[in-house]
């Protein structure tokens, strides 16, 4: 199986982390309308994350990707085929590509090297871990798309940047160049801080960027925060002259 498969193939099998949430995240997640708050976003990535550290490990992914198996596995005959797949959209969108043997199923190696190919894709910074703002990432990129220049099956940071002035007018739903207000919905509050230190209530293509590449630690510095000059006392002045 490719590791360039579409990226929408891939979240969709991706968001749909824990069982619980078939009928609730998956839905939420869908590729046309709005995107999930924050508040529905950490609903899905919490039960993922196991012990509470605040990242998804390789392990607890593994480990709900085989949970998640069990659960479309109604007739426990060791695959899933379309007809387990219910109305779920997002996973029947995902059954073609998923499908490498092409006998209408899927069985449990086939489902989880989908997961393995996903976690890879998310892992923006490489530490073998998703952090929140990696499974945000990934909740946007689900719906505006991701273009994988160099097949590598990763998100690259060149092609971040692409991915989110490509995402940034179709979150922009009025199209006035900035998000502001229900636009902004599905940031996280630290998130929409880094890209609007000032408060200002409003966030240019530019600071979306830069905030999510300091979040990512691509940049040590955010540039989103300017460095206020330093008032010279009457005395430095006098010293001067």
């Amino acid at each position: 199986m490719k590791a360039s498969l579409s990226f929408r193939t891939l979240c969709a099998l991706a968001v749909c982390g824990f069982p619980v949430f078939l009928g609730t995240a998956c839905a939420l997640l869908a590729t046309h309308g709005p995107l999930p708050t924050h508040a529905e976003i950490r609903a899905a990535f919490d039960p993922l994350d196991a012990n509470h550290d605040g990242t998804i490990s390789r392990s607890e992914w593994r480990a709900k990707s085989e949970m998640l198996f069990a659960a479309l596995d109604k007739n426990h005959d060791r695959f899933v085929d379309r007809a387990e797949m219910g109305a779920n959209q997002m996973l029947r969108e995902a059954f073609p590509e998923a499908d490498a043997k092409g006998d209408g199923r899927l069985s449990q190696a086939e489902f989880i090297r989908l997961r393995e190919i996903i976690f890879r894709a998310a892992d923006i910074d490489r530490d073998d871990k998703i952090s929140f703002v990696e499974y945000e990432l990934l909740v946007l990129l689900r719906r505006t798309g991701w273009r994988d220049r160099n097949e590598d099956g990763r998100i690259e940071m060149s092609e971040l940047s692409e991915a989110l002035a490509q995402a940034f007018p179709l979150i922009d739903t009025n199209l006035d160049g900035v998000l502001q207000g229900e636009e902004c919905a599905f940031l996280a509050p630290a998130h929409r801080e880094a890209m609007d230190p000032e408060k200002t209530g409003r966030i240019t293509l530019r600071q979306f960027i830069n905030g999510y590449r300091f979040l990512l630690g691509a940049d040590q510095v955010n540039r989103n925060i300017v460095p206020r000059a330093v008032p010279l006392s009457p005395e430095i002045l006098r010293q001067s002259l």
